[in-house]
């Protein structure tokens, strides 16, 4: 049974050290509503990040700095979305809710993405994606077969693949870079396309913003391979220790990525703790990088499990991109040169087991 299906797929966060513009958007709601009715996420330009706080009087407040030509604001209500962009300091959106769905009263300071490329790219997709809509009503247990899974990607993919064609046929539309940063860096098309895609399609004035700047990294970080040098990154565990993969340089460093609330992640957890009690410390370091944005349920979770290593959650922003980390679990193994040796993707079905990377370990140590 094929379980790649099942990895949890991050959204990416990162804190950018470029120049920001701030923004501050209310949105107001027409009709009853609740947080749990409606999901609200803002794009800052580097990356997505859920609205804090809550609907309060059919009123919430988003603000954020953004490092783009715009941020933009996804309202999420049963099938309906609606992406908004924001540009000045202050700006209102007024909401109609009904009938399980939104509607847009009034934009002041703000615009709907559908006149700036988001409707032309609906547009060029429309086949594919209702291609996929039509199989998941007919298939809704689709995870539970092989043949499914692999029809289900298939089609996943050919979406993935006309979004890049939309890109390059509107090298100059703004929303096509942004696309592009957005949602295409972190598809399943080729890394070695992705680059050239970018490197030859896009003008030199959008290379000069700060997004390409998160783009690159982004996609030097997914070109990750054998042989190459561990991107270094600091930051502090559990305990508030310095934690670098330089301080361990000598020994080899298992460099893992998961979260409580992944299944595979936990799954795999029997295989780490076997391997941390077969070699000692003074030959193999564990670093677990914990997703987790909840603290106390994730230092629970290292105390029941017993990850007696080297735990960081929090403060991660950085490495998940350095790593080109899109989905967990996700294991590197790093030698005693600083050099990457093993990357999770090579074991065959993702096994929970990872005989690839205990086969390495006892040649290794």
């Amino acid at each position: 049974m094929l379980k790649f299906w099942t990895l949890v797929i991050l959204l990416f966060v990162f804190t950018p050290s470029v120049a920001q513009v701030k923004f501050k958007t209310v949105i107001e709601f027409l009709g009853e509503t609740t947080d749990k009715d409606i999901n609200i996420f803002y794009d800052n330009g580097l990356s997505l990040n859920r609205a804090k706080g809550n609907i309060n009087q059919n009123k919430i407040a988003v603000s954020d700095y953004f490092n783009a030509k715009y941020a933009i604001i996804s309202i999420e209500y049963g099938a309906t979305q609606i992406n908004i962009g924001v540009k000045d300091e202050s700006a209102t959106i007024l909401i109609e809710v009904q009938n399980n769905h939104l509607k847009v009263k009034h934009l002041s300071n703000a615009f709907e993405l559908t006149n700036l490329g988001e409707q032309s790219l609906n547009d060029f997709i429309a086949n594919e994606n209702n291609d996929l809509q039509v199989f998941l009503k007919q298939n809704s247990t689709w995870r539970d077969s092989d043949t499914l899974t692999k029809q289900f990607w298939k089609k996943k993919f050919s979406i993935e693949n006309k979004k890049i064609a939309f890109v390059k046929q509107n090298p100059t539309l703004y929303y096509a870079f942004s696309l592009f940063r957005r949602d295409i860096i972190h598809s399943h098309i080729n890394i070695d396309s992705l680059l050239k895609t970018y490197h030859t399609v896009f003008p030199d004035s959008f290379k000069l913003s700060s997004e390409s700047t998160h783009i690159l990294k982004v996609l030097n970080g997914r070109n990750l391979r054998k042989d190459v040098q561990a991107p270094d990154f600091t930051t502090k565990d559990t305990e508030g220790k310095a934690v670098s993969p330089k301080r361990y340089k000598g020994n080899y460093v298992l460099l893992t990525f998961w979260s409580t609330t992944c299944k595979p992640c936990i799954e795999e957890l029997p295989t780490i703790l076997k391997i941390n009690s077969q070699y000692s410390s003074k030959k193999l370091s564990i670093i677990s990088v914990s997703t987790d944005t909840n603290r106390s349920v994730f230092l629970k979770a290292v105390k029941k499990y017993q990850m007696k290593w080297t735990n960081v959650c929090g403060d991660i922003d950085d490495i998940i991109v350095s790593y080109g980390v899109k989905s967990i679990p996700q294991i590197y193994l790093i030698d005693s040169e600083g050099k990457i040796v093993y990357s999770r993707e090579e074991e065959k079905d993702f096994k929970a087991e990872l005989p690839i990377l205990e086969a390495i370990l006892k040649e290794k140590l």
